[in-house]
């Protein structure tokens, strides 16, 4: 899944479902904004996310 470059502005809670361990969360440069600026992800498997954040983090359930 690319999400690289965007900006993701939610009020409480921003997930993502990649839906099988090997999928791959591209977030390269992505504000990630909400209550505690955290986009979780899940499943979680080996080498699930790839780049960085410009803001905020990327955390697995």
């Amino acid at each position: 899944m690319y999400i690289n470059g965007a900006t993701i502005d939610a009020g409480t809670e921003i997930t993502a479902n990649l839906n099988q361990e090997n999928y791959t969360l591209f977030v390269d440069g992505v504000e990630i904004i909400d209550e505690d600026d955290t986009l979780i992800y899940e499943p979680i498997g080996e080498e699930n996310v790839d780049g960085d954040p410009s803001y905020g983090e990327v955390e697995a359930k």
